[in-house]
């Protein structure tokens, strides 16, 4: 403490105490903050850890990133790529220096976007996350379905519009999750993580609707690649429009061009297939039929007097012969007949497999209201009767309460 000339008190600092004090009010006050800016002078040291400026075109900043958050970066740092930094305002005591302290740091704008797209393609490539020899086949006819998405999305609406035309019967699980922000990215694996350790999905749809490709970066992460390839399920990429690209797609399975494309690839249209099953049962009777009467016309066109000479020289080696055509003929219709039969009981089979109502059968229901089905509690009108439709009929019941 010192007198001035005033008489007044004043504080007088040490540099050490003003570093300090400072120090503490920025860390008090900017202690998590995003800024953006353009990369300058950035330098790796052999410590791992990044050093660099960032600058726009009024003023510059400095900034340490520490190696072990520089490792978790989805994009190596490079000299003009303009970037959202995250971090911590600090001094640097030995110099009293302002300077930020880095935890993350995402790309900025379609150039530096680009850049970081192509690096991690090229990273993955190598790793071997896109090979042709890993992707699986989707399954023709699958019990359920998962759809990894938000939803609150056109895309989700779509897709279960497909799915209904085609493929009423078919479950359908939805893996609610962000899909744009900072946070979609582990948001989507866990999803995807999620689905294969419940194992209750045959195949999984992820995807959205189309948009910048700021809106679809959370695509383009390393963390959402990691989830697709370590998947023990099938995984249809579908994310925006035919033009649109992202990492995701060359990691999947399938990479449709859209969501509804991904739909029509997933759920197959269970109507035409009966139709076909139909079909082939039908064809088959006709071909039974025909060989059976050609083979009746061949016998009534045989030479009537030439079969007289042949029974008055050789009787009894004719009525061998045809004793041994008839019963092999016997057989072979037999034969045929069985096959024809056992072929259309398994036709059959797969065709009632293929029935809405087995969804009923295995212990499902469908709850209604005055004919509209009821899809959420808060559908439910307490004040009027329910209907619950299960395999065999229908229980009419009035709720009591919403639990």
């Amino acid at each position: 403490m010192a007198q001035s000339s005033s008489g007044d008190k004043e504080y007088i600092f040490t540099v050490a105490a003003l570093v300090r004090e400072v120090k503490e009010t920025l860390e008090g006050r900017y202690n998590s903050i995003a800024v953006v800016g353009e990369i300058s002078r950035i330098v790796i040291g052999q410590s791992g850890h990044a050093y660099f400026d960032l600058k726009d075109e009024h003023a510059v900043v400095s900034c340490v990133m520490f190696a072990s958050s520089l490792r978790r970066l989805q994009f190596r740092p490079e000299e003009g790529i303009r970037v959202v930094v995250y971090g911590r305002a600090t001094m640097y005591d030995k110099r009293g220096q302002f300077q930020l302290n880095l935890t993350d740091m995402r790309p900025e704008g379609a150039g530096a976007l680009a850049i970081a797209f192509e690096q991690l393609k090229k990273k993955l490539m190598g790793m071997g996350y896109f090979d042709a020899a890993r992707k699986r086949v989707l399954p023709k006819y699958p019990r359920a379905v998962g759809i990894v998405t938000s939803p609150d999305a056109a895309a989700l609406h779509d897709m279960l519009k497909v799915s209904r035309r085609r493929a009423p019967s078919i479950d359908i699980i939805i893996y609610p999750t962000l899909v744009q922000g900072r946070t979609a990215a582990d948001n989507i694996a866990g999803m995807l993580k999620l689905a294969n350790e419940r194992r209750e999905v045959d195949v999984i749809i992820t995807g959205r609707g189309g948009g910048s490709i700021e809106d679809l970066w959370a695509f383009n992460e390393e963390v959402v690649a990691e989830a697709i390839f370590m998947s023990d399920i099938p995984v249809v990429s579908a994310v925006g429009h035919e033009t649109d690209v992202t990492i995701a797609d060359f990691v999947a399975d399938v990479r449709a061009a859209t969501p509804s494309q991904a739909a029509e690839l997933v759920f197959p249209d269970l109507a035409s297939a009966a139709q076909l099953v139909l079909s082939a049962h039908k064809r088959m009777l006709i071909s039974i039929e025909n060989r059976i009467g050609m083979l009746r016309e061949r016998f009534l066109r045989a030479d009537k007097q030439q079969l007289k000479k042949i029974f008055k020289r050789r009787i009894d080696e004719a009525h061998v012969e045809l004793d041994h055509l008839s019963t092999a003929l016997s057989r072979g219709m037999e034969r045929a007949i069985v096959r024809a039969r056992e072929h259309r009981s398994m036709l059959v089979g797969k065709l009632e497999l293929l029935n809405p109502l087995g969804v009923l059968k295995r212990g499902y229901a469908i709850a209604s209201q005055n004919g509209t089905i009821l899809k959420s509690v808060a559908d439910v009108d307490r004040n009027t009767s329910v209907d619950i439709r299960l395999h065999d009929g229908t229980i009419r019941t009035t709720p009591s309460e919403k639990a």
